[in-house]
């Protein structure tokens, strides 16, 4: 009963993913309306009336139509191949967070009571350090921090596995992953999911929305696949053309000595030909001459059937020659076959901190820790979105920024980002007060309103007036 069960549900997930719109009438019935494309490729009608187990046939009676799908039927031959063929699919769970050790050290604040073995990166002491250095650098150098929250949450990352083939003379195949985050439509970096429960997802959400973004994040996926293997087809391109020019040059050679073999023959005609005129013109006697005249004659007509026959041959040859050059170069073309040979969902353990920020400014930050990966998630300055590698600074208008977007009014003392700000210095590129005036001296000369902060008025202004105050002066006089 239990197989029976598992092929139901195999035959049911299989068509569902084809799109075909599927009636369970109970656990041991089935009926499908399949596309013309897939019956013929199923070789079954349009209908299908399913029954799974032939106990349910006993108990429910047999109606005409139905089918009895078990092991070894043709039917399901056939979908497993098809199955095969579309790749696997799983989801996995991550049980790296789960280990009782790291969450007491991790909710409780409690040291880790046991040293950890040699090689042991991935257990509670070797998350430990790595965490407390990687939560130094979410420190804020105009707000106080205070923790409200922290939790284990899981977040779903799309795994995929191509098979890479590069076809020439020789063929070359690997296995490469591409992790890549939902949310982010980012690459992630691999991890190892040996230690992992397969589960089944529960069915939620729009099937045609969950479809979209599935093929979606296939094309980044592709996308990334193509940007990382240019360098490693470079390569494998660089010892074909090597291989191939070294076949090329030997075809060559080879063409050049059948070439020498078709032109002695005329050659040695050639030389008969001088030698035969030479002694007529040489003879002493009329007789001798006209002998020596027949001879050249004779060699004359020789060597125009030599020359039309070599015209032939050299034809023949190049030909020949050019054919073989169109198999080299089609032996050492270049190919790349990907295919998608794995999928799967995988539940990625990361630890969650809900921070109160105060400052001139208050607002709540919710930051991410990846255990397995050992950085931050979406760490990022949130004016121009780069990684924020040191501290952060909380903004007048509750934007948490880098050092590069933020600077302080030194009129007003107000914080301001490139977010709030209407306008930057046309000097240092430093955000503005839009509160406080800050025009350049310059920009009454200037086609354009120019703006400066107060550190580029105090510190380039004077100078930059007294040079454009010499330059007038001498234009002048």
């Amino acid at each position: 009963m239990h197989r029976s069960l598992e092929i139901a549900e195999f035959v049911y997930r299989l068509l569902k993913a084809h799109g075909v719109p599927v009636t369970c009438n109970d656990e041991n019935r089935l009926e499908a309306e399949l596309d013309e494309s897939l019956a013929k490729e199923l070789g079954t009608g349009r209908r299908l009336r399913l029954r799974f187990s032939p106990n349910g046939v006993e108990k429910q009676g047999w109606t005409p139509g139905d089918e009895l799908i078990a092991l070894g039927h043709p039917l399901l031959d056939r979908m497993i191949e098809l199955a095969k063929n579309r790749g696997q699919a799983a989801c996995l769970l991550l049980t790296a967070g789960l280990e009782p050790s790291f969450l007491h050290a991790r909710f409780t604040g409690a040291p880790h009571p046991q040293k950890a073995a040699p090689g042991d990166d991935e257990g509670a002491n070797g998350w430990l350090p790595a965490l407390e250095k990687h939560l130094s650098k979410f420190s804020f150098a105009n707000a106080t921090v205070r923790s409200q929250t922290r939790r284990l949450v899981y977040h779903t990352q799309v795994l995929f596995h191509f098979k890479v083939s590069l076809l020439s003379d020789e063929k070359l195949e690997r296995i490469v992953s591409v992790w890549i985050d939902p949310v982010t439509e980012a690459i992630d970096r691999p991890v190892d999911v040996r230690r992992s429960l397969s589960f089944h997802p529960a069915r939620e959400g729009d099937a045609v929305q969950i479809q979209y973004r599935l093929e979606r994040l296939y094309r980044q996926a592709l996308n990334h696949l193509e940007k990382r293997l240019k360098s490693r087809v470079a390569e494998y391109e660089e010892g074909l053309n090597r291989r191939k020019q070294r076949e090329l040059h030997r075809i060559e050679e080879y063409y050049q000595g059948l070439l020498q073999e078709r032109v002695e023959p005329i050659r040695k005609l050639f030389r008969k030909m001088a030698v035969a005129s030479v002694r007529a013109d040489l003879a002493r006697s009329w007789s001798t001459e006209w002998r020596y005249r027949e001879t050249l004659a004779a060699l004359k007509q020789e060597s125009r059937l030599l020359e039309a026959q070599y015209e032939k041959d050299l034809a023949q040859l190049q030909r020949e020659k050019e054919q073989r050059i169109q198999e080299v170069q089609e032996k050492y073309r270049t190919r790349v076959e990907v295919r998608l040979t794995h999928a799967a969902l995988v539940m990625v353990p990361r630890l969650e901190w809900r921070l109160q920020l105060a400052g001139r400014a208050q607002r709540e930050l919710t930051l991410l820790y990846d255990l397995l990966r050992r950085h931050e998630v979406g760490w990022e300055c949130e004016s121009c979105a780069a990684s924020m590698s040191e501290g952060a600074f909380l903004c007048d208008c509750a934007s948490v920024v880098c050092q590069d977007c933020y600077d302080v009014c030194r009129d007003c003392g107000r914080g301001v980002c490139r977010s709030c700000s209407d306008a930057t210095c046309h000097l240092c590129q430093r955000p503005l007060c839009p509160d406080c005036p800050s025009p350049c001296p310059l920009s009454l000369e200037s086609a354009r309103e120019l703006r400066v902060c107060a550190k580029c008025r105090e510190e380039v202004c004077p100078a930059c007036i007294r040079l454009s105050t010499f330059c007038a002066e001498g234009a002048v006089h």
